[in-house]
């Protein structure tokens, strides 16, 4: 017998819809990036609290792809129920309860013999390397930061400035990195990404094998472009048009824009109010990524990454705009293919 559902939608300003099935597990849905809707599976245990959103108890979630059918209704249950019977047969795991909730690990195994960890851009979550083990060397680890408020950390605030967000990840990734790493970083994930290495060569910890720091400028550069974390949301909003991030479906729907500019807020008040502070040299080479036509980096702001490593770096320009990691998705990761390789070779 089918059980029954009840149909609620959650105050949780982090929640686009949700669903009990009266079983003890509970469902929720979220953008969870451009182009990918994802849903949560909670399951409470006897001695959990009533709201399972309080608990955080045995959580696993499901990445789909973002079809506009499901967000004409807000709190699309049926769609959410659809997604529930399929989800057994495509789960993509989660770090466990005993490990740290800001690295998804896509796929890692103890024979791997070198480690990716990707840095999302602002607004991006670690669904961004999800795929990604379809195009790197099987012996190679996939791991991906994510930063709170977002996929399963929706429950959590988002952090709002640089520095405290690279200490936390700092913090995390010590007890995880074993072996020849390599950091990868897309624009605000840039910044993350270096302001880790360096702290990892400060602490005295083994810092990344390679950093590959893309659509950013050096970040001793000061940011030419005015702020907009603070702008009225309908600047804010035509700001995201123009940065051409976000699929143009989503500005349609008040629910999904209720649900990520929060985050988004968050993340450029990060990237935007960061100040450069000096620090030592980098140890390990630097790869610079840039798009041809991103408006926000020119060359000028890609070579300067030198001052940082001065003797180990090299560019590489893609064709796009400042999401050219997406358009030339192909091509960004064969280059990331063979700086792992040479790592290990």
């Amino acid at each position: 017998m089918q059980p029954r559902h009840s149909r609620t939608i959650s105050a949780t300003p982090h929640t686009f819809a949700r669903v009990e099935n009266g079983e003890g597990r509970s469902h929720a849905c979220w953008m969870s990036c451009p182009g990918m809707v994802t849903m949560m599976t909670f399951t409470r245990h006897h001695d959990a609290p009533k709201d399972p959103w309080l608990s955080r108890i045995s959580c696993s979630f499901t990445a789909r792809p973002f079809k506009d059918s499901f967000c004409r209704r807000t709190g699309a249950v049926e769609d959410l129920l659809q997604l529930d019977a399929m989800s057994r047969a495509e789960t993509y795991s989660v770090t466990d309860t005993n490990d740290t909730p800001w690295i998804v690990k896509w796929r890692s195994t103890s024979a791997g013999r070198a480690t990716l960890l990707a840095f999302p851009h602002a607004g991006g979550t670690a669904s961004m390397a999800r795929r990604w083990t379809d195009h790197l060397p099987g012996w190679c680890n996939v791991w991906a930061i994510q930063y709170p408020g977002r996929d399963g950390r929706f429950a959590e605030v988002p952090l709002d400035r640089a520095e405290p967000l690279a200490d936390a990840i700092t913090t995390a990734v010590i007890p995880n990195l074993r072996g020849p790493v390599c950091f990868f970083g897309h624009s605000l994930g840039a910044l993350m990404a270096f302001l880790v290495a360096q702290r990892l060569m400060t602490a005295s910890h083994s810092a990344p094998h390679h950093l590959i720091v893309s659509g950013r400028r050096a970040p001793h550069l000061p940011d030419p472009q005015a702020p907009s974390h603070g702008l009225p949301e309908p600047e804010f909003i035509a700001r995201l048009r123009r940065l051409n991030g976000t699929p143009p479906e989503v500005f349609h729907h008040v629910g999904l824009l209720e649900l990520l500019l929060p985050m988004l807020r968050a993340d450029f008040a990060a990237s935007e109010t960061y100040r450069y502070k000096p620090g030592p040299k980098l140890s390990c080479p630097v790869t610079v990524f840039g798009g041809i036509r991103d408006p926000l980096t020119t060359p000028h702001d890609l070579r300067a990454w030198a001052t940082h490593a001065p003797e180990r770096t090299g560019t590489h320009m893609f064709d796009g705009d400042h999401f050219f990691i997406r358009s030339a998705e192909k091509d960004v990761l064969a280059h990331i293919a063979a700086i792992v390789t040479r790592m290990v070779a």
